[in-house]
């Protein structure tokens, strides 16, 4: 979910995310899942990653400025 996401984020960064909950808007859905395996099945595509803290966990290695001193290019 969304809020796992936003969880985890907060761990790695050690940093405060701000986030609040509200009403649906009208036309959101009552529920979205989400699954890579029609990617999987179509255009025969293959997650490199799925482990969602070890995604978040490159993703601040490479954008934090204070570990990475390089500027990422982002493609």
């Amino acid at each position: 979910s969304v809020l796992d996401v936003v969880r985890e984020a907060k761990e790695i960064t050690q940093r405060p995310i701000p986030n609040e909950f509200v009403e649906r808007r009208p036309g959101d859905p009552e529920e979205l899942i989400a699954s890579f395996e029609m990617a999987t099945d179509v255009l025969k595509w293959v997650p490199v990653q799925s482990d969602l803290k070890q995604i978040l966990q490159t993703m601040w290695k490479t954008l934090n400025p204070k570990i990475n001193s390089t500027k990422p290019e982002l493609i």
